[in-house]
C-alpha cells in the first residue's frame, strides 16, 4: 500500500500533536489525576524496553551482521559485550557510552 507524500506529512503532522499533547498534559500538570503506584512501577519499564527494541535487531539480525563478513568476529555483539561489562563496573554514563563507541570503532575499522 503506498500513500501520497501529502497523506505522510498529514500522518507525521497528526502524531506529532498527539505526541505534544499527551507529554504536555503530563508535565505540565494539566491532569489533576495522578498516576497510581503500580501505572508507574509499570511505565518504568518502558526505557529498558525501548532501548532493547532498539539494540537488539541491530547486533542479532543477519542482515545488519553480514556487512561486517570480513571480520573474525561480531563487532556489534563484542562491543556490546564489552560495553555491559562496563556498566556493571562503573556508573559513569559518559565513559560507558565513550568506550563502548571506541570499542566498536576499533573493532570495525582496526581488524
Amino acid at each position: 500500500m503506498t500513500h501520497s507524500t501529502e497523506s505522510v506529512w498529514l500522518i507525521i503532522a497528526l502524531m506529532s500533536c498527539i505526541t505534544f499533547a499527551m507529554r504536555f498534559a503530563f508535565l505540565t500538570n494539566y491532569m489533576q489525576s495522578g498516576l497510581s503506584k503500580p501505572v508507574k512501577e509499570f511505565l518504568s519499564f518502558t526505557a529498558p524496553a525501548v532501548l532493547t527494541a532498539m539494540w537488539a535487531p541491530i547486533v542479532f539480525m543477519p542482515e545488519v551482521t553480514e556487512q561486517h563478513e570480513h571480520l573474525s568476529v561480531n563487532p556489534y555483539l563484542v562491543a556490546g559485550v564489552f560495553t555491559i561489562g562496563l556498566s556493571l563496573i562503573t556508573q559513569r554514563t559518559m565513559v560507558i557510552v565513550a568506550a563502548g563507541m571506541a570499542a566498536f570503532v576499533g573493532l570495525t575499522f582496526f581488524q
